[in-house]
């Protein structure tokens, strides 16, 4: 009965590890890689943003482009009539002189529209470059910090199963009675089986008499107190 009782201590020095151990595990702070995952989306959503924003200032600066170059090329074209020395009636030049002044401040207006534009999309791309740099950035520390979190939790799924195969082993050499009565108490007790030393229970440090210790062979002794398995050595 003793080396049954000491392989049930040994069963319950495992299984207590193995509680430890899946605490640890369950403890974990994934809180540093959720985060980053956030502001990698959060980063990739803005860029895609941006660059939307990007190809519809290339297409307004495009037609601001092109119409720009009509406007132009109807002014050159008029001024062009107007010094062919063709048109002799002054009345008929000063308005066409206007007319092209006008015509120049409308273009002058359309310049500034396109630079404005282009400005936009110059700015826009540089910050997409440094948002792009950014995110490669946060994606690295991702990675970093994933595969530090998946071979922590891999170190710890590892230990917990070799205990377990360990609990395994030892269980099989235990009678089939006494594993009933100790996963029973293990239920109603974080340790079960509890060691007498100087005559006091190691669970619930209960004094007993001596003569309450001495055990026929076969039996099995309980803490009168907390219930316990004894185990004396």
């Amino acid at each position: 009965m003793k080396q049954q009782l000491e392989i049930l201590c040994q069963l319950q020095a495992l299984e207590q590890k193995r509680s430890v151990l899946a605490i640890q595990k369950a403890k974990i702070d994934a809180t540093e890689v959720r985060q980053l995952w956030q502001e990698i989306k959060f980063l990739g959503q803005k860029i895609a943003a941006d660059q939307e924003k990007i190809d519809c200032l290339k297409k307004v600066s495009l037609r601001q482009q092109e119409d720009l170059a009509i406007l132009i090329e109807k002014c050159e074209a008029a001024e062009a009539k107007m010094y062919s020395g063709k048109i002799t009636n002054l009345k008929e030049l000063e308005e066409m002189k206007n007319k092209s002044e006008a015509a120049r401040k409308e273009i002058g207006g359309f310049e500034n529209e396109v630079l404005m534009t282009m400005e936009q999309c110059d700015q826009l791309t540089n910050e997409v470059v440094t948002q792009e740099e950014l995110l490669a950035q946060k994606r690295q520390q991702h990675s970093q910090c994933q595969h530090i979190l998946v071979k922590t939790l891999a170190d710890f799924e590892d230990q917990i199963a070799k205990i377990e195969a360990e609990c395994k082993i030892l269980s099989r050499q235990v009678e089939g009675e006494l594993l009933r009565r100790f996963r029973e108490l293990s239920r109603k007790q974080a340790m079960p089986i509890a060691r007498v030393e100087n005559n006091v229970c190691g669970g619930c440090r209960m004094s007993m008499p001596a003569s309450r210790l001495v055990s026929v062979a076969g039996e099995i002794l309980h803490c009168e107190n907390c219930g316990r398995i004894l185990y004396i050595d």
